[in-house]
This record gives C-alpha cells, sequence and structure tokens, in this order.
C-alpha cells in the first residue's frame, strides 16, 4: 500500500519490460483464480491512472546487462530494474530478495 500511495503521488520510472511483466503477472494469477475479476479490474484502473515513464532499455548491446548480471547475481530481467533506478537516481521497489541484495550493494534505496 505504501508504493502505491507513493506511485499516486510522484512519477514512477520503469524498464521496458515492465509493461510485459505487469500483465503477465495480473493475467495469470485472473486465470489461476489467485486474483478476482473485480481485484484484476481494479488493478488495471489504478495502473492506467498512475504517471508511468517507460525508460527504454538503452542497451546497445548485451554487454552491459551482462556485467550488471555477473557483479551482483541477477537475472537480465532484474538487472535491468537495478539498471533503471541507477541510471534516473531513483529508488527501487521489489519483493525479490537478490534485487534488494543488489541494490543495497550498489547503494540504491529501496522502497
Amino acid at each position: 500500500m505504501a508504493l502505491l500511495e507513493r506511485a499516486e503521488q510522484d512519477t514512477v520510472f520503469v524498464p521496458a519490460l515492465w509493461q510485459l511483466e505487469i500483465a503477465n503477472q495480473l493475467g495469470l494469477r485472473l486465470r489461476s483464480g489467485k486474483l478476482s475479476r473485480q481485484d484484476f479490474d481494479r488493478a488495471q484502473t489504478v495502473i492506467a491512472a498512475l504517471d508511468i515513464v517507460t525508460s527504454p532499455l538503452a542497451f546497445a548491446s548485451p554487454v552491459p546487462v551482462l556485467a550488471i548480471m555477473e557483479r551482483f547475481g541477477l537475472t537480465a530481467y532484474d538487472a535491468v530494474y537495478l539498471d533503471c533506478a541507477r541510471t534516473h537516481h531513483l529508488p527501487l521497489a521489489t519483493f525479490d530478495r537478490q534485487l534488494i541484495d543488489a541494490a543495497k550493494a550498489a547503494g540504491i534505496e529501496l522502497i
């Protein structure tokens, strides 16, 4: 809830793959019954109301992503989130333990 409250007041920067990840998670949870139709619809309304800026995947090659992956032991997807937070000098919101550890090691504030 704290994250949503903050997101309602501030601009949220996300990597380009965030759109697909959110759609995938909501769709899978609805399909599996872990999310009601009412909550699914409400989530879409909340997301649509947020001020979301999509940060382009600005890597001309996979080499920078591979370097972040290797340094912090992350997946390519998580490496992109870490890079987005670092590039925009913004805090990172995640529940992923490895990404939390990587953000702390990189000196990135967490929400």
